[in-house]
């Protein structure tokens, strides 16, 4: 009994200690077999004094932990609370699970706290960096914005001389004390240019324009921003060559650059074309460069190309596999003949009218459009979008293809757009101080060739080939100078002739684009003839009977007949005439197109002299004549090529179709004193 008397003393003064109760709890059980009583007494007196500690205890923690979650605390009291509550729960099992409590709350006020700080420093890194990059963008002058214009690229070909070109491009600039540095350097040339950035509404501009070159080689182009100090950048040590921020071009030649511009006529590429395209690849020409746009229409006026498919680019079998059969074939042939590299610029729209590819200048052109037809043009919305940024890249010439939607509307004018768009092409290019004097822009414009569905009953193509020659039916002309004039009316048959269209380009380029009065290459463009100026007949006989004498037309040039077949005349009671669009005029009786046949005498033998048999359908008088007059004129021959009535003994071209009227039975008019027919169509502006 003594010593459990001491025991429960040494309880009660530290009913606070785990182990001291652990030990009497082992002392306890040690002496349960001296006396049932005196253990029974010693437990019952031990549980009461256990549950009072026990209390105590539990107040203490939840006090604890309810005072600013222990803020104000020793560790050794922190320690305490955690040892006596888990003794006075050893007993029945609860220790482990409060204690994990406590911890995990302990645990969960630290992460808290941690995150916090670390949140806070996050934040003053960000500022700190925020104020850095702002600072560092104000300081470097933005160079990071200098850029070329959009035409600009690695692998481009800029023309040479005698025409000169102009670099250009954008910056970014806080203040306007700042110049840009163009540098041009190649085999044995290095040339520095100034431009002044100036600022317009679609931004800060420098353009430069550089002297002529001639050389074959590659050069590099770079440009770099300048202070007002002369300094390089903002740091005066970079060694030249390597300025910060400067932007450089790679392989840039001096060759001639030509547009090649349509709708899906220009942009058709057929795969049984591709071995005329590539050799197996041995038959690229390295030296032509290619550069594409995509389609697109914009309401207001564009002056850098926004729309590029792609950038220039040195043909592969894989880049050109997809690329436009007329223009490159064009290209290549062009490149092997000068000897000089030839950039291509694509330049498609397909489905598209007249109207969207021509300046608004041609507004005046409107009162001739069709009102009404569904998806017509509000036009322009092309040339300011694609034609009008190329405008302001120096160029030698332009390949036109076009004219399938405006057949199959029959729109009204063809001729007065497309004449508005080349002349402001042109004065555009010569304000600029561009081109030699005396030079004119030279145009290749394409003939709409018959369609694979082509119908004799219809003459909507016919017009449009009519009205690209500006109402002549021959290219040049008074109305359009520097330009020549590429036939296909005899290359469809499964499917348009590329390779012979392509050397019918070449001809026509070698004979008016480089003759010696137009550039300065000298032997490379003479000696090639092209049978298009004015090649139309350029005399007419009319009999006085025509039931006894024949209709005699007499050429510049001699000419082979193949087929009696293709000449009409217009008969008439009166003088009146016939419409170019119909067979008979139904509103007006008395009038129409007749078959006049070749007399076969002249058959397969060259000759100037055409006689035509007008007795046989005409005994009236004759008021016009036609050659050619329909879709697809010409007629496949047993090799399986088109062969046309007439062709030029020399060339092999055939005789262009061509309409002239006359309001005296006894001549026709000279191709050259034409008189416009009373049809309000036939009017160019």
């Amino acid at each position: 009994m003594g010593q459990e008397s001491v025991f429960a003393e040494n309880v009660k003064e530290n009913g606070d200690s785990a182990a001291t109760m652990e030990s009497s709890q082992l002392i306890m059980q040690q002496k349960k077999g001296s006396g049932n009583s005196s253990a029974e007494n010693l437990s019952s007196s031990h549980g009461n004094k256990t549950r009072d500690s026990d209390q105590k205890q539990h107040d203490i923690i939840e006090m604890s932990l309810m005072n600013g979650n222990g803020e104000n605390q020793t560790e050794e009291d922190k320690e305490k609370i955690v040892v006596l509550d888990g003794g006075d729960n050893a007993g029945d099992g609860g220790g482990a699970e409060n204690s994990t409590k406590v911890g995990f709350l302990k645990m969960k006020r630290c992460d808290v706290r941690y995150l916090f700080i670390a949140l806070i420093v996050l934040i003053i890194l960000i500022g700190i960096a925020s104020i850095a990059f702002l600072a560092r963008r104000f300081e470097t002058k933005a160079y990071e914005d200098l850029k070329f214009a959009g035409h600009f690229s690695d692998h481009m070909v800029l023309q040479r001389a005698p025409h000169k070109s102009i670099v250009w491009g954008y910056v970014t600039l806080p203040s306007n004390d700042l110049t840009v540095e163009v540098k041009l350097q190649g085999h044995k040339v290095e040339e520095v240019y100034k431009a002044h950035v100036e600022r317009f509404v679609s931004g800060a501009t420098w353009s430069v324009t550089l002297k002529e070159h001639d050389e074959t080689t590659p050069f590099q182009l770079s440009a770099y921003v300048v202070h007002a100090d002369g300094s390089l950048n903002s740091d005066n040590n970079v060694d030249e060559g390597s300025y910060l921020y400067n932007v450089t071009l790679r392989d840039v030649l001096f060759g001639y650059v030509w547009i090649c511009a349509g709708d899906q006529l220009m942009e058709e590429s057929q795969d049984s074309e591709a071995d005329e395209k590539v050799d197996a690849g041995s038959n690229i020409t390295p030296d032509v460069r290619l550069f594409s746009l995509h389609p697109f229409r914009s309401d207001i006026l564009w002056s850098n190309v926004r729309n590029v498919k792609h950038h220039w680019t040195i043909p592969s079998k894989d880049t050109i596999s997809n690329t436009s059969a007329t223009c490159w074939l064009f290209g290549q042939k062009l490149a092997r003949h000068l000897k000089y590299p030839i950039g291509l610029v694509l330049a498609t729209f397909p489905d598209s009218l007249i109207q969207d590819w021509a300046p608004p200048s041609s507004n005046k052109c409107e009162q001739g459009r069709d009102s009404g037809v569904e998806g017509e043009s509000s036009g322009s919305k092309i040339w300011n979008a694609m034609l009008h940024p190329l405008t302001e890249f120096s160029t030698y010439g332009v390949v036109w293809f076009h004219g399938v939607q405006d057949a199959s509307k029959d729109s009204a004018n063809y001729s007065c757009p497309l004449i508005h768009m080349i002349n402001t092409w042109r004065n555009h290019e010569h304000a600029k101080n561009l081109k030699p004097q005396g030079f004119v822009k030279p145009f290749a414009i394409v003939q709409i060739p018959p369609s694979q569905q082509s119908s004799n009953s219809s003459f909507s193509r016919v017009d449009i080939r009519w009205k690209q020659t500006m109402n002549h039916g021959y290219l040049p002309n008074s109305i359009l100078p520097g330009a020549f004039l590429v036939p296909t009316i005899d290359l469809v048959g499964s499917h348009l002739d590329y390779n012979e269209l392509s050397e019918r380009l070449l001809s026509g380029a070698l004979s008016h684009a480089y003759s010696s009065s137009n550039d300065n290459v000298g032997e490379r463009g003479e000696g090639r003839s092209y049978m298009y100026d004015n090649q139309l007949p350029i005399n007419y006989v009319f009999p006085k009977n025509v039931r006894e004498n024949p209709l005699v037309i007499s050429l510049k040039n001699t000419v082979t007949v193949h087929d009696t077949q293709g000449f009409e005349v217009c008969c008439s009671k009166d003088n009146s005439t016939c419409s170019s669009l119909y067979m008979k005029v139904p509103f007006a009786p008395g009038r129409e197109w007749v078959d006049a046949p070749i007399i076969p005498s002249v058959a397969h033998i060259p000759t100037r002299d055409i006689q035509l048999n007008v007795a046989m359908n005409c005994a009236h008088k004759i008021t016009g004549l036609r050659y050619l007059w329909r879709e697809a004129p010409c007629r496949k021959v047993q090799n399986g090529s088109i062969k046309c009535p007439i062709h030029f003994s020399d060339s092999s071209l055939p005789l262009l179709p061509f309409i002239r009227f006359s309001f005296d039975s006894k001549h026709l008019l000279d191709p050259d004193l034409i008189r416009r027919p009373i049809m309000s169509s036939w009017s160019i502006c």
